[in-house]
């Protein structure tokens, strides 16, 4: 008799780790204890209907509504229930003005989630024309009437008043060029925003050391593998509560940038390059085909991918390089 041990990406509810899945094997045959019927759970969970983060259109963009675009259903025990949302409201928003949605969404249990729903259709904004103001007196004038090699000399008008050259003009410009030139793209180590922090959709987050916890800090966020460090090519797993800080880890879709400032006061911004829902084996909870747990911890690279829960089985999870 053998023991077959499985690694799982665990993450019940708030709770982040690995566990072991053991499973008695005699020869060619399964044993698998058997549950009383008495001890056996009941669902009671409501199942929970997910909404995109934007309720306002514009008159051309609810033309061509659909209220069910982006909306997605879990259940802690189906999975992805997104087929069964159910949808009442007006067929055609033609009109500025605000409509009412309601959602329904019920689980194999019978257990129901009802949401309400308001969308704000507003006028087209119109275009508006940028007329640019062209200087009477432009900074390629002075360039070409001075010698580059001479300093640039007071000149005296005819009323006898001193007129100085734009030279402030031309030093502000090549400030901002030689400003522009100096900074890297994806590493800044004069970053305004306190290290060891994670920036994304206009928050910034803190986060700790606290690989291989059995759950997330309750504040912040907390890495689970690596150790945040932007320059030194391995991934950095970031995990955090929902609800709760990482709460806008549900909001980030396929090209949000995401930046990173490790302990060391350096910056880097990632760009998320993919987004699961991932159940707590690391299967793809919308592909059943789907082993995430190789590209999600252990592909090497400078990378980072941050986690959050959905429901007590199902987690969001990004990837960003």
């Amino acid at each position: 008799m053998k023991m077959k041990s499985v690694k799982l990406l665990s993450v019940m509810g708030s709770v982040v780790g690995i566990g072991l899945l053991a499973s008695t094997i005699s020869g060619s045959q399964s044993t698998n204890a058997s549950m009383d019927s008495s001890t056996q759970k009941i669902d009671y969970q409501q199942p929970m209907i997910l909404f995109p983060n934007t309720f306002e259109l514009t008159t051309d963009q609810a033309k061509a509504f659909d209220p069910l675009n982006g909306i997605k259903g879990y259940d802690n025990y189906d999975g992805n229930i997104t087929n069964n949302i159910k949808v009442e409201g007006p067929s055609v928003l033609a009109e500025p003005g605000t409509y009412t949605f309601t959602y329904t969404l019920t689980d194999s249990s019978g257990n129901v989630d009802k949401e309400v729903r308001k969308y704000t259709v507003l006028e087209n904004q119109p275009k508006q024309t940028v007329i640019e103001q062209q200087s009477t007196e432009p900074v390629t004038e002075v360039l070409e009437e001075n010698n580059p090699n001479q300093p640039i000399e007071a000149a005296e008008s005819e009323e006898g008043q001193v007129v100085t050259e734009p030279q402030e003009a031309v030093t502000a410009l090549e400030t901002t060029t030689e400003s522009q030139e100096s900074n890297s793209p994806n590493i800044n180590t004069q970053e305004s925003i306190a290290p060891a922090t994670i920036s994304f959709l206009g928050q910034t987050i803190p986060f700790i050391q606290c690989n291989g916890a059995p759950e997330a800090p309750s504040a912040g966020a907390g890495t689970w593998t690596g150790t945040g460090a932007v320059d030194d090519q391995l991934p950095t797993h970031f995990i955090g509560h929902n609800p709760g800080d990482f709460v806008g880890v549900m909001n980030i879709t396929v090209g949000t940038p995401i930046t990173v400032v490790d302990g060391n006061g350096n910056a880097k911004t990632y760009v998320v390059y993919e987004v699961l829902d991932v159940a707590d084996d690391g299967i793809n909870a919308n592909d059943p085909s789907d082993d995430t747990w190789a590209r999600v911890i252990e592909a090497g690279g400078e990378r980072i991918s941050l986690q959050t829960c959905i429901t007590d089985t199902v987690n969001r999870i990004v990837l960003a390089r």
